[in-house]
């Protein structure tokens, strides 16, 4: 689908990577082609994950932390979401940051947009650009506001006993 790319997913034990590669060449994928990594503290983790072009959501567990992560390193991230709590968590994290429209309802709009994102380099830096622009005023990694505002709740609450 996109020449060259590959799968970079985290690695669970060699059983399991074993398995997806063996899944990978019964399809036609080089096995080659999935790679995975190693756990590493948090600040290497996002050093490295700067490095993807884009992230690729999983369904319908949606990804949390590693959907903020990825937004976060300057990683774009395609999802599609579902009618769950767990299908959705993704997209709510796309939308905080304002680039709800790479959320898609539709698994086979997802799969396009992805591919068309991999295909297209320019798109890619565009949309690095605009996580970089758009980040900085979302409410999503504005830890400032939210303290005050958590503070505020727990002095209301501590009032109203």
């Amino acid at each position: 689908m996109v020449p060259g790319s590959i799968l970079w997913l985290p690695t669970v034990s060699k059983a399991a990577d074993e398995r997806l590669r063996s899944a990978a060449r019964t399809n036609g994928v080089d096995p080659g082609r999935v790679v995975f990594a190693p756990r590493l503290p948090h600040e290497e983790h996002l050093a490295r994950l700067r490095v993807a072009d884009i992230a690729i959501d999983t369904f319908p567990c949606t990804s949390h932390t590693t959907a903020s992560d990825a937004l976060w390193a300057g990683v774009p991230l395609v999802t599609h979401y579902g009618e769950t709590f767990a299908s959705r968590v993704a997209a709510s994290i796309l939308r905080a940051a304002g680039c709800g429209e790479w959320a898609f309802g539709d698994a086979g709009a997802a799969f396009e947009a992805t591919v068309a994102l991999g295909r297209n380099k320019e798109a890619r830096m565009a949309a690095r650009a605009r996580l970089a622009a758009t980040l900085p005023s979302s409410p999503l990694f504005d830890m400032n506001t939210f303290a005050r505002d958590f503070e505020a709740r727990i002095d209301e609450a501590l009032r109203s006993r």
